[in-house]
Protein backbone atom coordinates (compact mmCIF):
# COMPACT_ATOMS: atom_id res chain seq x y z
CA UNK A 1 0.00 0.00 0.00
CA UNK A 2 1.30 3.36 -1.13
CA UNK A 3 1.66 5.82 1.43
CA UNK A 4 0.19 9.06 0.78
CA UNK A 5 1.95 12.82 0.83
CA UNK A 6 0.66 14.92 3.28
CA UNK A 7 -0.47 18.29 1.88
CA UNK A 8 2.38 20.62 2.95
CA UNK A 9 4.73 18.24 1.58
CA UNK A 10 2.87 18.15 -1.53
CA UNK A 11 3.28 22.19 -1.24
CA UNK A 12 6.75 21.91 -0.49
CA UNK A 13 7.51 19.92 -3.78
CA UNK A 14 5.55 22.04 -6.13
CA UNK A 15 7.74 25.10 -4.73
CA UNK A 16 11.39 22.89 -5.45
CA UNK A 17 10.15 22.21 -8.84
CA UNK A 18 9.19 25.70 -9.72
CA UNK A 19 11.71 27.45 -8.40
CA UNK A 20 15.00 28.00 -10.50
CA UNK A 21 18.22 25.33 -10.01
CA UNK A 22 20.33 28.36 -9.44
CA UNK A 23 18.19 29.90 -6.63
CA UNK A 24 17.77 26.43 -4.76
CA UNK A 25 20.09 24.65 -2.37
CA UNK A 26 20.03 21.04 -1.39
CA UNK A 27 17.01 20.62 0.69
CA UNK A 28 15.91 24.06 1.04
CA UNK A 29 12.97 26.48 -0.53
CA UNK A 30 13.34 29.82 -1.52
CA UNK A 31 11.17 32.75 -1.09
CA UNK A 32 11.13 36.05 -2.40
CA UNK A 33 10.18 39.07 0.09
CA UNK A 34 10.84 42.50 -0.33
CA UNK A 35 14.52 42.53 1.04
CA UNK A 36 15.80 39.44 -0.96
CA UNK A 37 15.46 36.03 -1.32
CA UNK A 38 14.76 33.86 1.70
CA UNK A 39 16.12 30.47 1.84
CA UNK A 40 14.09 27.93 3.96
CA UNK A 41 14.34 24.52 5.25
CA UNK A 42 12.21 21.79 4.52
CA UNK A 43 11.24 21.12 8.24
CA UNK A 44 10.14 24.82 8.60
CA UNK A 45 13.22 26.02 10.05
CA UNK A 46 14.92 29.48 7.87
CA UNK A 47 17.86 29.06 7.34
CA UNK A 48 19.86 32.67 8.01
CA UNK A 49 21.15 33.81 4.56
CA UNK A 50 19.73 36.42 2.33
CA UNK A 51 20.43 36.78 -1.07
CA UNK A 52 20.38 40.77 -2.27
CA UNK A 53 17.89 41.43 -4.83
CA UNK A 54 19.97 44.06 -6.36
CA UNK A 55 23.58 43.16 -8.10
CA UNK A 56 25.58 44.42 -10.92
CA UNK A 57 25.92 42.07 -13.57
CA UNK A 58 29.46 43.65 -14.44
CA UNK A 59 30.96 42.97 -11.08
CA UNK A 60 31.60 40.52 -8.55
CA UNK A 61 32.07 41.22 -5.08
CA UNK A 62 33.07 44.77 -6.33
CA UNK A 63 35.30 43.93 -8.66
CA UNK A 64 34.69 44.31 -12.88
CA UNK A 65 34.74 41.24 -14.58
CA UNK A 66 32.66 42.70 -17.79
CA UNK A 67 28.87 40.82 -18.54
CA UNK A 68 30.77 37.89 -20.65
CA UNK A 69 31.83 36.30 -17.53
CA UNK A 70 28.66 35.97 -15.87
CA UNK A 71 26.68 33.06 -16.12
CA UNK A 72 22.98 33.48 -18.06
CA UNK A 73 19.72 32.43 -15.56
CA UNK A 74 18.01 29.29 -15.81
CA UNK A 75 19.57 25.63 -16.22
CA UNK A 76 23.43 25.31 -17.28
CA UNK A 77 26.53 23.18 -17.64
CA UNK A 78 28.87 24.30 -15.28
CA UNK A 79 32.15 22.22 -16.79
CA UNK A 80 31.18 23.62 -19.98
CA UNK A 81 31.30 27.46 -19.58
CA UNK A 82 34.63 26.73 -17.26
CA UNK A 83 35.79 25.43 -20.46
CA UNK A 84 33.82 28.28 -22.76
CA UNK A 85 35.45 31.07 -20.10
CA UNK A 86 39.44 29.06 -20.06
CA UNK A 87 38.99 30.40 -23.94
CA UNK A 88 37.90 33.34 -23.18
CA UNK A 89 40.93 34.02 -20.92
CA UNK A 90 43.30 32.26 -23.37
CA UNK A 91 41.92 35.30 -25.86
CA UNK A 92 42.20 37.96 -23.39
CA UNK A 93 46.05 37.30 -23.07
CA UNK A 94 46.67 38.09 -26.44
CA UNK A 95 44.56 41.08 -26.20
CA UNK A 96 43.49 43.66 -23.77
CA UNK A 97 39.82 43.80 -23.46
CA UNK A 98 39.26 47.08 -21.13
CA UNK A 99 36.37 48.15 -19.28
CA UNK A 100 33.80 49.65 -20.95
CA UNK A 101 29.91 50.54 -20.69
CA UNK A 102 26.49 51.20 -22.41
CA UNK A 103 27.59 54.86 -23.24
CA UNK A 104 31.24 54.60 -23.21
CA UNK A 105 33.08 55.77 -26.57
CA UNK A 106 35.39 53.29 -27.94
CA UNK A 107 37.44 52.89 -30.77
CA UNK A 108 37.73 49.11 -32.53
CA UNK A 109 40.53 48.20 -34.94
CA UNK A 110 39.94 45.81 -37.38
CA UNK A 111 42.08 43.01 -39.41
CA UNK A 112 40.41 44.18 -43.27
CA UNK A 113 42.72 43.10 -46.20
CA UNK A 114 40.37 45.48 -48.06
CA UNK A 115 42.44 48.60 -46.47
CA UNK A 116 45.33 49.68 -47.44
CA UNK A 117 46.88 49.15 -43.90
CA UNK A 118 45.32 45.85 -43.58
CA UNK A 119 42.90 47.18 -41.16
CA UNK A 120 40.22 49.29 -39.91
CA UNK A 121 39.62 51.52 -37.20
CA UNK A 122 35.89 52.69 -36.39
CA UNK A 123 34.92 54.85 -33.38
CA UNK A 124 31.47 55.02 -31.83
CA UNK A 125 29.29 55.35 -28.94
CA UNK A 126 28.57 51.96 -27.35
CA UNK A 127 24.82 51.42 -27.38
CA UNK A 128 24.31 47.80 -25.77
CA UNK A 129 26.85 44.64 -24.51
CA UNK A 130 24.26 41.92 -25.20
CA UNK A 131 25.17 38.04 -24.73
CA UNK A 132 27.60 36.19 -22.22
CA UNK A 133 30.37 33.32 -22.87
CA UNK A 134 32.33 33.53 -26.43
CA UNK A 135 28.85 34.51 -27.84
CA UNK A 136 29.50 38.21 -26.41
CA UNK A 137 28.46 41.00 -28.40
CA UNK A 138 28.53 44.77 -28.45
CA UNK A 139 27.10 47.39 -30.61
CA UNK A 140 29.35 50.94 -31.54
CA UNK A 141 26.98 53.75 -33.71
CA UNK A 142 28.63 56.72 -34.85
CA UNK A 143 26.97 59.32 -37.53
CA UNK A 144 29.08 60.32 -40.12
CA UNK A 145 28.28 62.47 -42.89
CA UNK A 146 24.65 62.75 -41.94
CA UNK A 147 23.87 58.66 -41.56
CA UNK A 148 24.09 56.87 -38.90
CA UNK A 149 26.71 53.77 -38.70
CA UNK A 150 26.17 50.87 -36.66
CA UNK A 151 28.40 48.27 -36.26
CA UNK A 152 27.78 45.03 -33.88
CA UNK A 153 31.29 43.48 -33.10
CA UNK A 154 31.68 39.88 -31.53
CA UNK A 155 33.80 40.26 -28.21
CA UNK A 156 36.20 37.07 -28.49
CA UNK A 157 36.28 38.10 -32.56
CA UNK A 158 40.22 36.97 -33.70
CA UNK A 159 39.60 39.68 -36.38
CA UNK A 160 39.62 42.16 -33.65
CA UNK A 161 43.16 43.97 -32.90
CA UNK A 162 42.66 46.64 -30.64
CA UNK A 163 39.89 47.40 -28.66
CA UNK A 164 40.26 51.30 -27.09
CA UNK A 165 38.31 52.98 -24.80
CA UNK A 166 38.43 56.91 -24.77
CA UNK A 167 35.85 57.97 -23.01
CA UNK A 168 35.02 55.46 -20.05
CA UNK A 169 30.96 56.79 -18.99
CA UNK A 170 28.06 55.48 -17.96
CA UNK A 171 24.42 56.26 -19.10
CA UNK A 172 21.37 55.61 -16.75
CA UNK A 173 19.98 53.35 -18.89
CA UNK A 174 21.66 49.86 -20.18
CA UNK A 175 20.50 49.67 -23.41
CA UNK A 176 20.80 52.95 -25.49
CA UNK A 177 18.78 51.39 -28.42
CA UNK A 178 16.68 54.70 -28.77
CA UNK A 179 19.82 56.64 -30.01
CA UNK A 180 18.34 55.24 -33.52
CA UNK A 181 15.61 57.59 -33.53
CA UNK A 182 17.02 60.52 -31.40
CA UNK A 183 18.80 64.29 -33.05
CA UNK A 184 22.28 63.09 -34.75
CA UNK A 185 24.07 65.39 -32.50
CA UNK A 186 23.97 62.76 -29.50
CA UNK A 187 25.92 60.09 -31.90
CA UNK A 188 28.16 62.12 -33.53
CA UNK A 189 31.68 61.48 -32.79
CA UNK A 190 34.97 62.86 -34.53
CA UNK A 191 36.78 59.63 -35.70
CA UNK A 192 39.94 61.56 -34.12
CA UNK A 193 38.58 62.05 -30.63
CA UNK A 194 42.00 62.12 -28.58
CA UNK A 195 41.39 59.61 -25.45
CA UNK A 196 40.18 60.98 -22.41
CA UNK A 197 41.83 59.26 -19.66
CA UNK A 198 39.99 58.05 -16.05
CA UNK A 199 41.46 58.49 -12.80
CA UNK A 200 42.44 55.25 -11.56
CA UNK A 201 40.26 54.56 -7.76
CA UNK A 202 37.53 56.98 -9.14
CA UNK A 203 34.15 55.62 -9.92
CA UNK A 204 32.71 55.62 -13.22
CA UNK A 205 30.79 58.90 -14.08
CA UNK A 206 27.09 58.39 -15.26
CA UNK A 207 25.52 60.34 -18.05
CA UNK A 208 22.06 61.71 -16.90
CA UNK A 209 21.67 63.54 -20.10
CA UNK A 210 18.48 63.34 -21.18
CA UNK A 211 18.00 62.92 -25.38
CA UNK A 212 15.61 64.32 -27.53
CA UNK A 213 13.92 62.16 -30.09
CA UNK A 214 13.38 63.09 -34.40
CA UNK A 215 10.11 64.10 -34.82
CA UNK A 216 7.83 60.97 -35.40
CA UNK A 217 7.28 57.82 -36.78
CA UNK A 218 10.01 56.25 -34.61
CA UNK A 219 11.48 52.86 -34.97
CA UNK A 220 9.43 51.94 -31.73
CA UNK A 221 6.62 53.24 -29.08
CA UNK A 222 9.92 54.36 -26.59
CA UNK A 223 7.34 55.66 -24.22
CA UNK A 224 5.54 52.65 -23.21
CA UNK A 225 9.33 51.10 -21.71
CA UNK A 226 11.19 51.94 -18.87
CA UNK A 227 13.45 54.43 -20.12
CA UNK A 228 14.79 57.39 -18.21
CA UNK A 229 17.00 58.86 -21.14
CA UNK A 230 14.77 60.41 -23.23
CA UNK A 231 12.58 63.44 -22.67
CA UNK A 232 9.19 63.36 -24.05
CA UNK A 233 7.94 67.13 -24.34
CA UNK A 234 4.88 66.40 -26.69
CA UNK A 235 3.26 63.09 -25.84
CA UNK A 236 -0.40 62.82 -26.05
CA UNK A 237 -2.91 62.52 -22.98
CA UNK A 238 -3.00 58.26 -24.01
CA UNK A 239 0.18 58.16 -24.12
CA UNK A 240 1.23 60.17 -21.24
CA UNK A 241 -1.33 57.50 -19.37
CA UNK A 242 1.03 54.40 -20.98
CA UNK A 243 3.58 55.38 -19.36
CA UNK A 244 2.86 56.52 -16.32
CA UNK A 245 1.18 53.37 -16.14
CA UNK A 246 4.73 51.79 -17.29
CA UNK A 247 6.97 53.63 -15.01
CA UNK A 248 4.80 52.30 -11.97
CA UNK A 249 6.27 49.04 -10.29
CA UNK A 250 4.17 46.21 -10.75
CA UNK A 251 2.53 44.51 -8.01
CA UNK A 252 4.04 41.15 -8.81
CA UNK A 253 7.61 42.99 -9.50
CA UNK A 254 8.78 41.32 -5.77
CA UNK A 255 7.57 37.93 -6.73
CA UNK A 256 9.36 37.98 -9.91
CA UNK A 257 12.48 35.60 -9.40
CA UNK A 258 13.94 36.23 -12.75
CA UNK A 259 14.36 40.39 -11.03
CA UNK A 260 16.05 38.87 -7.95
CA UNK A 261 18.48 36.89 -10.19
CA UNK A 262 21.69 36.23 -8.44
CA UNK A 263 25.52 34.50 -9.19
CA UNK A 264 25.82 31.40 -6.56
CA UNK A 265 28.95 32.24 -4.22
CA UNK A 266 30.52 29.01 -5.13
CA UNK A 267 30.37 30.32 -9.02
CA UNK A 268 31.70 33.33 -8.38
CA UNK A 269 34.65 32.13 -6.14
CA UNK A 270 35.64 29.62 -9.48
CA UNK A 271 35.22 33.13 -11.62
CA UNK A 272 37.22 34.37 -9.90
CA UNK A 273 40.35 31.69 -9.10
CA UNK A 274 39.89 31.78 -12.69
CA UNK A 275 41.04 35.21 -13.93
CA UNK A 276 43.70 35.25 -11.29
CA UNK A 277 44.76 32.22 -12.86
CA UNK A 278 45.32 30.12 -9.61
CA UNK A 279 44.53 26.63 -9.39
CA UNK A 280 41.42 26.12 -7.79
CA UNK A 281 38.81 22.62 -7.30
CA UNK A 282 36.31 22.66 -9.25
CA UNK A 283 33.09 21.66 -7.82
CA UNK A 284 30.03 21.13 -10.04
CA UNK A 285 27.07 22.65 -7.49
CA UNK A 286 24.60 20.09 -9.03
CA UNK A 287 26.83 16.97 -9.24
CA UNK A 288 28.77 17.75 -6.34
CA UNK A 289 32.01 15.98 -8.03
CA UNK A 290 35.34 17.27 -7.19
CA UNK A 291 37.56 17.92 -10.37
CA UNK A 292 41.19 19.56 -10.10
CA UNK A 293 41.61 21.42 -13.09
CA UNK A 294 44.95 23.27 -13.84
CA UNK A 295 43.38 26.90 -15.47
CA UNK A 296 46.08 27.81 -17.24
CA UNK A 297 48.94 27.16 -18.92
Amino acid sequence: MMRQASVPRIRILLKQLLTPRHCLPDDNICKVTSRGIKQYNITGGTVPKVIHESEDRYKIDGEFVGPDFIPKRGRRSHLLHHLERKDMLRRRSKMEIPEFYPGSIVAVTVADRYSPRNSSRFVGLCLQRHGSGLGSTFVLRNVIDGLGVEINYELYNPKIQKIEVLKLEKHVDENLIYMRDALPQYCTIDPEMPKIIHPEGLPVPVNTTKVELKPRPWSRKWHIYKIDGIEFPDLTEREAKERSKEMRPAEWAEMDINRHYHVPAEIKEIIKHEITGEETEYVDPLKKINIKIPLRE
